[in-house]
């Protein structure tokens, strides 16, 4: 029903602004690894960015921006509300069962972004006050750098694991204590080639899953 906002540029919906390529691919496999139900959106960010506080001005794009507020407020009811609600009922159902809960967030990244080369395979985002987080990340990089050690695995890149997202904002409701969250930004570069692609998402899997076992 939105579609008529992207008439004069349709091929950008196929691109890294529009969607993170892999994402949901490599999300599922994580679900399966991990025996747990990944919560996915599956909207362009250019029409709503799900990973965005309600008070950030990138929540729309400057295709749904000019929209009415009568508008806006339908697709927040249709595709973001909905999202963040069952994430957090998730969480909510773990922590009745367990006293601490772990929320990966999956990403992925363009290699290059305004001629910039971003030379990283495996990005992996966290907020350096929060011990959890910190020891999370530090048994999977260790992780990471013994199964591959070809890779170049970063802390905090292509983004800062504290901006403004899903993961900040449930860490405000959570303490240290009691939630983990972290994100991983992936390179489209490893997604070239089908066989690798499949060999990466088998190694992120089940190098997170040994991760959190010695959390």
């Amino acid at each position: 029903g939105f579609a008529y906002l992207f008439h004069h540029e349709p091929e950008i919906l196929k691109t890294h602004r529009g969607y993170d390529k892999g994402a949901l691919e490599l999300a599922q496999d994580l679900g399966e690894t991990l025996h747990v139900k990944p919560v996915y959106g599956q909207v362009s960010r250019l029409l709503v960015d799900l990973n965005r506080s309600l008070s950030n001005r990138n929540l729309f794009s400057r295709f749904s921006r000019s929209l009415s507020e009568e508008e806006k407020e339908k697709i927040l009811a249709i595709y973001y509300y909905p999202f963040r609600q069952v994430a957090a009922q998730q969480i909510q159902a773990a922590l009745k069962k367990a006293k601490r809960v772990v929320h990966l967030s999956v990403h992925s990244f363009t290699p290059v972004l305004d001629g910039k080369i971003r030379a990283c395979e495996i990005g992996i985002l966290t907020d350096p006050s929060r011990k959890s987080d910190t020891n999370l990340a530090d048994l999977w990089t260790s992780e990471l750098q013994q199964k591959c050690p070809q890779w170049k695995v970063r802390r905090n890149f292509p983004y800062r694991g504290v901006s403004d997202g899903h993961v900040t904002a449930l860490r405000k409701q959570y303490p240290d204590g009691c939630y983990t969250g972290l994100e991983l930004e992936v390179s489209h570069a490893m997604m070239g080639n089908a066989v690798v692609w499949k060999k990466t998402r088998q190694v992120l899997c089940t190098s997170f899953a040994e991760a959190v076992a010695l959390m």
